[in-house]
C-alpha cells in the first residue's frame, strides 16, 4: 500500500515517515490502514487526541514557542504567556479575525484606543499598515501591552495603487520577524488580509490557484467581500509561484 502525503494547497509533498520513499508501497502501510487509522478514527479523533503526523504527542504552539525578548516585551518576563481568548472582550466582538491558517495572526481595522488597550496584551507583536503618523496609530498603548510594534504602510486600497514589491518584501521581512500572537492592522481589514496571504504564498510556496482557494477557505475579507480592491490581489497574485508549465513573459 502507498501512503501520499501532501499539502493540499501547494499540492507539494509532505510524508510523516521521511525516511523511507513513500513513492514505493509498503506492507506496514496497509496495516496502518487496516487496524490503526480506523481506532483513530473512532475514538481519537473526535475527542481532539490525534495531532496527524504528530500521532497522539501535543505538538507545540507556534505562539508559544519562545522569541528573543526586547525591551518592550520586558513586562512579558513574569512567566505568563498571552492568550488570544484571554478574559475580557472577545475580539470577534471588536471586529478583529483570526483565520484557522496559521492560527496566530489575528487581522483587524480601525480600533479605539480602548479596544487597543484591551486587545494588546493578548499579543506579542503588532504589525501596523498605514502610516506612522495616522492618528489611529497608537503605538504607545501596543507597547505598554507588551508588543513589539512596525510600521509598513501599504496604500489604501481606495487609491487604486498597486503596492509594490518593495513594500511587499518589508511586509514579508515583518511578518517573519515579528513574535506570535501577531495583530496586523489597517483601516478596514482589506490590506490586512492581503498581508497575510502573501505571506502564506511564500510559506507555502504557493501559485495563484492555491493562493486563490486558500483566501476563499479562509474567507479573507479582501478577496471576497471588497469589490474594489483587484489591484492589491493582483500584487499578491504576482508573487505566486508559477503554475507547471507556465511561461513568464519578459520584456
Amino acid at each position: 500500500l502507498m501512503l501520499a502525503e501532501f499539502n493540499g494547497y501547494s499540492m507539494q509533498s509532505q510524508p510523516s515517515f521521511w525516511p523511507l520513499n513513500q513513492a514505493k508501497g509498503f506492507w506496514p502501510f496497509f496495516l496502518m490502514k487496516r487496524y490503526v487509522f480506523e481506532q483513530v478514527y473512532w475514538h481519537f479523533m473526535p475527542l481532539g487526541r490525534w495531532y496527524g503526523k504528530y500521532t497522539i504527542f501535543e505538538p507545540p504552539l507556534q505562539h508559544l514557542e519562545s522569541a528573543p525578548v526586547t525591551a518592550q516585551e520586558a513586562n512579558l518576563a513574569t512567566g505568563s504567556q498571552p492568550a488570544l481568548h484571554a478574559p475580557g472582550v472577545s475580539p470577534e466582538i471588536l471586529s478583529v479575525v483570526t483565520p484557522d491558517v496559521p492560527g496566530n495572526v489575528s487581522l483587524s481595522g480601525l480600533l479605539s484606543e480602548e479596544a487597543v488597550t484591551e486587545l494588546a496584551p493578548r499579543y506579542r507583536g503588532w504589525l501596523y499598515l498605514n502610516g506612522p503618523d495616522h492618528p489611529a496609530y497608537l503605538k504607545k498603548e501596543i507597547e505598554d501591552g507588551g508588543c513589539r510594534t512596525t510600521v509598513v504602510p501599504i496604500p489604501p486600497v481606495s487609491s487604486g495603487v498597486t503596492p509594490s514589491s518593495e513594500t511587499a518584501e518589508a511586509v514579508l521581512n515583518a511578518m517573519a520577524e515579528l513574535p506570535r500572537p501577531l495583530m496586523v492592522q489597517c483601516t478596514a481589514g482589506n490590506r490586512s488580509s492581503a498581508s497575510l496571504l502573501l505571506w502564506l504564498v511564500k510559506q507555502q510556496d504557493l501559485d495563484a490557484a492555491a493562493a486563490t482557494k486558500l483566501a476563499e477557505d479562509l474567507g479573507l475579507s479582501f478577496w471576497t467581500d471588497c469589490e474594489e480592491c483587484g489591484p492589491i490581489r493582483e500584487w499578491v497574485l504576482n508573487h505566486c509561484r508559477p503554475a507547471p508549465g507556465a511561461t513568464v513573459a519578459t520584456a
